[in-house]
């Protein structure tokens, strides 16, 4: 299975080259009732059975569970901006 960052419909495809087939795995538009699980995601990185989802113009990491498709936010606490190089005159 090869999973794809399918950046400009928000969604997460995957693709079976065997079946030769391509499916939405996780995402797609939100709508009135609900938000959009991604905005643009951009890369992709798995540990265990945990799926990294660079979600580029949501600013933001989001955590796909592997087994259940769960979307969630990775939290992170006391971590700051990277300071601005400033150039010398």
């Amino acid at each position: 299975m090869l999973y794809v960052a399918d950046t400009y419909n928000s969604k997460i495809k995957v693709i079976d080259p065997v079946k030769r087939s391509c499916v939405t795995f996780v995402g797609g538009p939100g709508g009135w009732l609900s938000d959009a699980a991604f905005n643009e995601p951009g890369g992709l990185s798995f540990a265990g059975d945990k799926m990294y989802v660079a979600d580029t113009n949501g600013h933001r990491i989001r955590v796909v569970d592997m087994n259940t498709r769960e979307v969630t936010t990775l939290s992170l606490q006391g971590v700051l901006p990277p300071r601005t190089m400033k150039t010398e005159k």
